[in-house]
């Protein structure tokens, strides 16, 4: 059973190589899937000369701190070297798990601690996608529960995320400055948003929130966004709990939705 496992690893990552290599030398348009094998292997599947041509990329399997830095580099994150040459515009995570693991993937000098930031098991870490300028399109792990502070902080570009089933907290200042964001859809058991998560996201025009129990709001969350066209969506027979909740002290606009969950 182990040995057909393997074959079928060795055939996925077979496959994900001939497509890549029949493209042209521009960019990749179509959507790439790749299975990681191991943990921080990433760069060696899709290599140098791949690295800033793909623009749509599917990950399975586990990824560490090594994978999340490459990542980085793919979407053009705009590091100290200066170097923002990726093209990634679209990745969905929504099958993979990160992990412990790794070397750092972004070297915090905004902050008194001087640090690098590692990879946590089941987390959406600190600055994993600050910066990333092609970035338009992301869907987070099912299995992970807690978006840390700034990790989409500076994506101008990025217009549509999709956050898993397991997420419990979203950090501070986790989508600040998405400008090109229009919605957000907050899913199962959210218990709290911190401070300026969704602030100056100016285009963001709705916001849905599956969760009965509305999840605590930190300070100025959604400062600089729009509350006269801002629309929150909610459960059905959830309303007074929401307008009486600092939800209620920024939405103007606050419509039940049926079946919000289907």
């Amino acid at each position: 059973m182990k040995k057909l496992k393997r074959l079928n690893i060795i055939s996925l990552c077979l496959i994900f190589s001939m497509s890549v290599f029949a493209a042209d030398n521009g960019l990749i348009t179509k959507q790439i899937t790749v299975c990681v094998d191991k943990p921080g292997n990433l760069s060696n599947m899709i290599g140098e000369s791949k690295k800033y041509c793909i623009t749509d990329l599917k990950l399975t399997g586990q990824i560490n701190g090594d994978d999340i830095q490459f990542i980085r580099e793919m979407a053009g994150c705009e590091e100290s070297d200066g170097n923002a040459d990726g093209k990634l515009a679209s990745i969905d995570m929504s099958e993979t798990m990160i992990v412990s693991g790794g070397m750092y993937y972004y070297f915090d000098e905004k902050s008194k601690r001087m640090a690098g930031v590692y990879s946590w098991n089941n987390i959406v870490g600190e600055y994993v996608f600050y910066g990333c300028r092609s970035l338009e399109k992301v869907s987070l792990p099912q299995t992970s529960t807690e978006i840390r502070e700034c990790a989409f902080m500076g994506c101008k570009k990025l217009a549509e995320v999709k956050l898993g089933d397991s997420l419990k907290t979203i950090g501070e200042r986790v989508f600040f400055g998405c400008s090109s964001l229009k919605d957000i859809r907050i899913v199962g058991d959210v218990e709290a948003v911190g401070n300026g998560a969704f602030e100056d996201c100016a285009s963001l025009s709705l916001v849905s929130v599956d969760c009965k129990r509305p999840p605590l709001l930190g300070n100025g969350v959604f400062a600089g966004c729009n509350r006269k066209s801002c629309v929150l969506n909610i459960p059905q027979n959830t309303y007074n709990s929401y307008w009486l909740s600092a939800w209620g002290d920024f939405f103007i606009n606050i419509k039940e939705q049926n079946n919000m969950n289907k």
